[in-house]
């Protein structure tokens, strides 16, 4: 075993299929999708993609070729690169159709202390009632402002974007920003 599949291992990779025209091959993928937001790593702001993979080196794989997992989650290869570890090479991901996979599901592990409503059904959820943001204002300067944050489990926010209606403590107001965070949450700004 080289170093680069004990890399590969420690990350749980997930079965795949490449595809590019008639170009195929079964390999394994360690993909992470989260919000730019919560990727701050060097290795994530080069890539600069809100979904990412890793591979063991293969010169098959090339843009525009196609991931597919076993459960017909599909991506798009938008660039290759080769990784900081010898052996591995990181790709820039777009997923086409299918959910998003955690890097590590922490849904179970947080307390969902509060009930809001998303686009009229009850979720449990929890929110944080003052997080600073910076955005862009009308003049297009940048400002900080004070948002509510509302964390919701990803399976229960699949339909979330910005302009869905949250009711937070029987208020109404429509989100702002709908952002994953890799770990089995989304976080809703409102």
């Amino acid at each position: 075993m080289t170093i680069a599949e004990d890399f590969l291992d420690a990350m749980c990779p997930v079965p795949a299929t490449y595809s590019r025209g008639v170009d195929t091959a079964e390999l394994r993928a360690a993909i992470q999708e989260a919000d730019k937001a919560f990727k701050t790593s060097r290795r994530d702001q080069l890539i600069a993609s809100d979904c990412s993979g890793v591979i063991l080196r293969d010169a098959l794989v090339r843009r525009g070729g196609r991931l597919t997992l076993t459960d017909g989650t599909e991506y798009r290869i938008d660039r290759v690169m080769n990784s900081g570890v010898p052996g591995l090479s990181d790709l820039a991901l777009v997923r086409l159709n299918g959910v998003a996979l955690p890097v590590y599901d922490a849904s179970q592990e947080i307390p969902l202390d509060a009930t809001v409503t998303l686009d009229g059904a009850e979720i449990p959820a929890h929110v944080n009632p003052s997080v600073e943001v910076e955005e862009i204002g009308d003049d297009g300067s940048r400002v900080v402002v004070s948002r509510i944050m509302v964390a919701i489990r990803a399976e229960d926010a699949a339909g979330a974007r910005p302009g869905s209606v949250v009711v937070v403590d029987g208020e109404a107001r429509r989100a702002a920003r709908v952002m994953n965070d890799g770990l089995g949450m989304v976080k809703v700004l409102v």
